[in-house]
């Protein structure tokens, strides 16, 4: 008996595994060169809390890829159009159940864009 409540204190101490960012993301946001919001989707591939991401923007025509890392109820990536990858960005997002919700700026520049993915898958 005592080998078993050990067990089970065991259990409830250890700090749960975060659920996986992987998945089908619908995109909303805001971009501060242009002042105009901005919609697509992304996808979010990746294992443990290393993370690749692909946004895709309809629209404008564009195509992002980035590269993050998760540390608790954030993810951070580094991101560029491949059209134009001189002009790398990094975004930071707050994870918050199956949104993620935060800011982007590029390389060199002091004006923060603001963006939400929303789970679809």
């Amino acid at each position: 008996m005592r080998a078993l409540l050990l067990a089970a204190l065991c259990m409830l101490s250890a700090p749960l595994a975060a659920e996986s960012l992987t998945g089908t993301y619908g995109i909303t946001g805001y971009d501060p060169s242009t002042g105009e919001s901005y919609r697509g989707k992304a996808k979010i591939t990746g294992e443990e809390d290393v993370y690749q991401i692909t946004w895709s923007l309809p629209i404008e025509k564009k195509v992002y890829i980035g590269t993050g890392i998760r540390q608790g109820d954030t993810v951070s990536f580094v991101f560029l159009d491949q059209r134009t990858p001189e002009s790398p960005g990094v975004l930071v997002y707050q994870i918050d159940d199956d949104t993620l919700s935060g800011k982007w700026v590029l390389l060199g520049r002091s004006r923060k864009g603001s963006e939400t993915l929303k789970r679809l898958d």
